[in-house]
């Protein structure tokens, strides 16, 4: 029987999603937006309805599937845990959806609730864990491992056998050929070429500069939203 998908997040990567589950040979009698903006709820977005997280809760079906298409910069800090404890809450399963136009190798191990947009490569042997987003053209060479909750915006490159800590964000057009820890926001064609430390901001100017984000998480937040709304 088929059942619904629900894409948690009215924006660019949820179309993105929707797009790409109409381009494969769909298992999905509807597709349903959920989103936390009351404005936006009862509405439509991209032709399909808007509900609410509570709403939600009470229409899914068990046999359903959900994907969360929300990761701004800040999200780094709360993104994974909210995707966790909102589906012990909802009870779905977290669906993953790789369009037909990205090259994934067969020995590539992909999680649940993976989105893998047109273009990208995930050679032999990478890993792509749990709730990542990879956006177009992006090039995750072999043995690459990124951990839960890691953002990939178009065109990044990273080189073979590096490891990235869970909940980072990596602008458009990074190329990564160090290990990455938690919590690192990587700014727009940015070359790293050595490891930045957990909880910062890597830049590229002339050379590429380090900024550590404060420790208070609620603090760090609100830099991240001021510097990438």
């Amino acid at each position: 029987m088929r059942n619904k998908l629900y894409i948690y997040g009215c924006s660019g990567i949820g179309k993105s999603i929707f797009d790409s589950v109409k381009r494969g040979e769909t298992k999905y009698t509807e597709v349903i937006f959920v989103d936390d903006d009351k404005s936006v709820v009862g509405s439509e977005f991209y032709n399909c309805d808007v509900i609410s997280p509570d709403r939600l809760v009470n229409v899914r079906d068990p046999k359903d599937e959900i994907i969360f298409a929300f990761f701004k910069p800040y999200d780094i800090f709360g993104r994974l845990n909210k995707i966790e404890t909102f589906l012990k809450e909802v009870g779905l399963k977290s669906a993953s959806v790789l369009d037909p136009q990205a090259a994934v190798s067969s020995t590539a191990r992909v999680g649940q609730g993976v989105y893998i947009a047109p273009g990208v490569v995930v050679d032999s042997d990478a890993v792509v864990g749990d709730f990542s987003i990879i956006l177009f053209n992006s090039v995750c060479s072999r043995e690459v491992n990124l951990a839960k909750s890691t953002f990939v915006s178009a065109g990044c490159v990273f080189k073979g056998s590096v490891n990235v800590s869970k909940s980072s964000f990596f602008s458009a057009n990074c190329s990564v050929t160090r290990d990455i820890h938690h919590h690192v926001f990587i700014n727009a064609g940015t070359v790293v070429s050595k490891s930045p430390k957990s909880d910062s901001i890597v830049s590229a100017r002339s050379e590429v500069a380090v900024v550590p984000l404060p420790e208070s998480v609620q603090k760090a937040e609100r830099r991240l939203k001021f510097l990438h709304p």
